[in-house]
């Protein structure tokens, strides 16, 4: 009877010990995925161009980022480590404005949720350690955007075109 005990007591504890190591691998892994997935993404990202076009064809109005903002001012946008991020704008009397937003990246996407709970998904198109380039449909941000490209209105309107907005960013 003893052995049968000592024997269970044995299997039970190596049974523990082999639960809390696939945790620790399973905790490891996980980190690691979002450590891989996190590359290239982290940090602070200065617009650099918006361009529109069809999902097949050329572009339609590309509009380099520095020509719609103040003078002497810079955007950014800030993504950090914990999925939280910013996004550093100046308002034409060259007002600092701060958007917080939190931030998450599935496969090719990568969606934005501001802090009044609207969610932006983006198509993520490249990344790399000084680039990133994200497309949304121009339908989902031509109100924001008609502030600083009126012409994105004229574009909207075009009949039965489906188009595109391609932000690109630089480190």
């Amino acid at each position: 009877m003893k052995k049968r005990l000592a024997i269970l007591i044995g299997v039970l504890l190596l049974c523990i010990a082999c639960t809390s190591n696939d945790n620790d691998t399973a905790d490891r892994a996980e980190k690691e995925w979002t450590k891989f997935i996190q590359k290239h993404l982290i940090g602070e990202w200065k617009p650099e161009s918006i361009e529109v076009k069809p999902l097949l064809g050329s572009v339609v109005l590309d509009k380099k980022y520095t020509s719609l903002q103040p003078t002497g001012t810079q955007d950014i946008l800030v993504l950090n480590q914990d999925y939280t991020g910013q996004f550093k704008t100046f308002l034409s009397q060259g007002q600092l404005k701060t958007i917080d937003f939190k931030w998450y990246h599935k496969l090719e996407e990568l969606g934005v949720i501001l802090e009044d709970k609207r969610e932006f998904k983006s198509i993520l198109l490249h990344k790399s350690s000084n680039e990133l380039q994200v497309s949304i449909p121009l339908s989902i941000v031509v109100d924001e955007l008609k502030v600083y490209i009126p012409e994105v209105e004229e574009l909207e309107a075009r009949a039965g075109e489906l188009l595109f907005v391609h932000f690109n960013f630089v480190k």
